[in-house]
């Protein structure tokens, strides 16, 4: 494949991301990025390679239970593109349902994530979600 995506292709990575995220399966979820990738989550420092990937998905998956997520392609651009998501789970320390939306720009390389930069807007269910914002 090469660096350019069309809509079809990228709706195509999409929903591979989106069935390796919903099955939570770390080793299928890892299969998806170049050996190199880069993640920038949220506030995180950036994860660098499929290792600090591996580590980071394994203790979030085990924070996050009954994880149920969302993905919906709103752009694309060469090689980038962008995506919005929605994201629902119980959250194993507090014991809270939890749910979260962001948007996602991936970078893509021979059809593998790249580079995957996330803003992560959690909130647990019934609080102010402003409030929650911390800016009002």
């Amino acid at each position: 494949m090469s660096d350019a995506l069309t809509w079809s292709s990228a709706e195509e990575i999409v929903g591979s991301v989106l069935r390796a995220f919903r099955s939570r399966d770390v080793s299928l979820i890892l299969d998806g990025f170049t050996s190199d990738a880069e993640v920038i989550f949220g506030p995180m420092d950036p994860l660098r390679g499929r290792l600090e990937i591996e580590r980071f998905l394994t203790a979030r998956f085990a924070r996050q239970l009954n994880y149920r997520l969302e993905k919906e392609l709103r752009m694309v651009d060469g090689n980038r593109m962008a995506v919005a998501w929605q994201g629902w789970w119980d959250d194993a320390v507090t014991q809270r349902p939890m749910r979260g939306k962001g948007v996602e720009i991936w970078d893509i390389r021979d059809g593998l994530l790249s580079r995957w930069e996330a803003a992560f807007n959690p909130v647990a269910v019934g609080d102010d979600p402003v409030a929650a914002l911390g800016i009002i």
